[in-house]
């Protein structure tokens, strides 16, 4: 090798050295930067020189790679609610409206920013350089399309009209004052102020409802002792100058100077209890515009099927038809059911044995007289579904399957609710109320045709051949565990509730672990607003690095996977929570210090060679 070549070799250590100690230096400089990834510099050595008899002789170094260790970095809680980060593998996506492209990033430090493009009513999730966070839009837009999309956060939660009333009082039931002559409907006039004497009633209460803008109102609910024994009356109202309902398709009102009597006076009824204090019926009529009614059988409200309430009108803003809630004083409504006689047990036991179940495998299931399904057998089962519609399903048994799958087909063809307790069978209607839901008869064959009197070893899971499913008819007047009772005690207002609210803005955000992003709000709403996307790569060596701790996709890398953050290979997402570099700073110093020496050594290498030549140059 020439002379000359040693300073070269000492020059590229320095050089390749000097590169070392920048990539040193970054990695200190980010050890404190929120999910800073640690870079590592290699060597590799230039072979360009041969010598014949020794072999080659190296020309000096170069850097080879400076490659990042994507190992995570310790998580640190964090005060600030868009502060997010990922335990286990995955970035979080983000656009840079500037350049139109996707990068991938671990620090989660978002914060919500209104922009010019930013729709009125939201406000979009940015990173702190600007750049938006990708997900799944669901409450955050009024049409989410379901696609990867910027996030948006909605700023206020719509309001929602009341629509059902819970109410649960206790009526004195040995009061001696005697019952008021008039009833509650012919004693109110909305016209007068008040429109109800204090003398005309006996107790009442108070409830705040919301209308379809949000508009709060103050429902009044008076309840009155009847003269017949164990029945009261109950008028709900509001503030008659405030009634807006329809009277006819062209009027409403207090269209007129003057209220209408029965303005304000939404529904009028009577709580019929047995000698316990317990409920026993209710029953309700629409007071008209000029409240005269004369309650009937024939004019009294239907309660309506499905939850055995009765409902009433009300409009606070005279645009629009009417709305309607429900008052509910503590009735419970149980659905049609319809149970098999037998039961599948889990074992070949009998009837003692361990009941099967939904997770049970089909070769597990028997019947109680020990009789072991088989792969090929076909249970049939015929009925009505709950409007009446004839149904016929056979399931053949699949030893692959579970007895869930049954349970899926069933539900189906019968339009219920299917569950298998204690081994037995049950349909259940969707909702109370009227229902023809009948199973008539179950039947079996083997996988050849053959019946269980061709074949006593036929299992018969749910009942013997040809038996039906014992109905249980759902209840149409049911008590709930808070409810309406009329005790020997003063009368007080037990609960009460109503699933309205008004307008709400948002407070702060909360994150489940699968990235789904929640609102919390003033009216104490919760809402889904979107759910965090997240990326996976192959490679992640064959990421570019970006600015602001975001990295570019590469051919290297692979193409990125998108998925949902707790699924598959994808980490978890954390709220309140910041990522840490995974920078050692101990380990850096050291590096520092053992790089400095080598950089000295070949330093020292060029003044050594310096002085070859000079004793050369002396020698000519």
């Amino acid at each position: 090798m020439a002379s000359h070549n040693v300073m070269f070799n000492g020059i590229s250590g320095i050089n390749s050295l000097t590169d070392k100690m920048k990539v040193l230096g970054s990695n200190i400089n980010n050890v404190n930067t929120i999910a800073h990834k640690v870079s590592r510099a290699t060597f590799q050595n230039v072979l360009t020189s041969s010598l014949t008899r020794l072999g080659e002789a190296g020309n000096g170094v170069e850097i080879a790679s400076i490659t990042k260790n994507f190992q995570s970095g310790q998580l640190k809680p964090s005060a600030k609610d868009t502060d997010m980060a990922i335990s286990g593998r995955g970035f979080f996506m983000v656009s840079d409206p500037q350049a139109a492209e996707t990068l991938y990033t671990r620090d989660g430090r978002f914060r919500m920013e209104k922009k010019d493009h930013t729709p009125a009513d939201s406000l979009h999730l940015v990173t702190l350089s600007g750049r938006h966070v990708q997900g799944v839009n669901s409450g955050s837009v009024r049409q989410p399309t379901g696609e990867v999309d910027d996030i948006l956060i909605r700023r206020e939660s719509l309001p929602q009209a009341t629509e059902r009333i819970t109410l649960a009082v206790n009526l004195q039931s040995n009061m001696t004052v005697a019952a008021s002559p008039d009833p509650l409907f012919s004693a109110w006039n909305g016209a007068a102020s008040p429109p109800l004497a204090p003398t005309e009633y006996d107790f009442d209460t108070r409830l705040q409802v919301f209308d379809d803008q949000g508009q709060t109102i103050d429902l009044k609910i008076y309840f009155d002792r009847a003269a017949t024994r164990n029945e009261w009356e109950f008028l709900i109202t509001h503030d008659p100058a405030l009634d807006r309902r329809m009277v006819t398709a062209d009027t409403r009102y207090n269209d007129g100077v003057v209220a209408e009597t029965g303005a304000g006076a939404l529904l009028y009824g009577k709580l019929i209890f047995h000698d316990n204090g317990e409920l026993r019926d209710i029953q309700a009529w629409q007071v008209p515009p000029d409240g005269n009614l004369i309650p009937n059988a024939g004019n009294m409200l239907p309660r309506d099927p499905q939850s055995g309430l009765h409902s009433f009108n009300f409009n606070l803003s005279g645009i629009g038809p009417d709305l309607t809630a429900t008052v509910d004083f503590g009735v419970a409504l149980s659905a049609r059911a319809a149970i098999s006689l037998g039961g599948a047990k889990a074992d070949g036991s009998g009837d003692a044995g361990p009941n099967a179940d939904v997770l049970s495998s089909w070769r597990q299931v028997y019947d109680r007289n020990g009789n072991q399904v088989r792969p090929g057998d076909q249970i049939s089962f015929s009925g009505f579904n709950g409007a009446g519609a004839p149904v016929n399903l056979t399931y053949v048994v699949d030893f692959a399957k579970r007895v869930e799958d049954l349970l899926v087909q069933l539900e189906n063809a019968f339009n219920s609710r299917v569950y298998i307790k204690n081994g037995h069978l049950e349909f259940h209607e969707l909702q109370p109320g009227p229902s023809r839901l009948t199973i008539s008869s179950v039947s079996y064959r083997d996988a050849a045709a053959s019946t269980p009197e061709d074949n006593p070893r036929l299992a018969q899971i749910f009942g013997a051949e040809g038996t039906a499913f014992r109905v249980v008819p759902g209840d149409d007047f049911g008590l709930a565990p808070i409810r309406t009772t009329s005790y020997a005690t003063a009368s007080t207002t037990l609960f009460q509730n109503q699933d309205g609210f008004g307008v709400g803005f948002l407070q702060n955000i909360s994150l489940r672990p699968n990235g789904v992003i929640v609102g919390h709000y003033s009216n104490s709403q919760i809402l889904d607003q979107a759910q965090i996307r997240l990326a996976d790569f192959v490679n992640y060596r064959g990421l570019m690095l970006a600015n602001h701790g975001a990295y570019r996709a590469t051919e290297e890398a692979g193409q990125p996977m998108i998925g949902v953050a707790g699924s598959g290979s994808f980490g978890k997402v954390l709220g309140n929570s910041m990522e840490a570099s995974n920078v050692d700073l101990a380990r850096q110093f050291v590096d520092l210090i053992m790089t400095q020496r080598f950089f000295q050594a070949n330093a020292k290498s060029i003044s050594t060679s310096d002085e070859l030549f000079r004793t050369l140059l002396r020698l000519v």
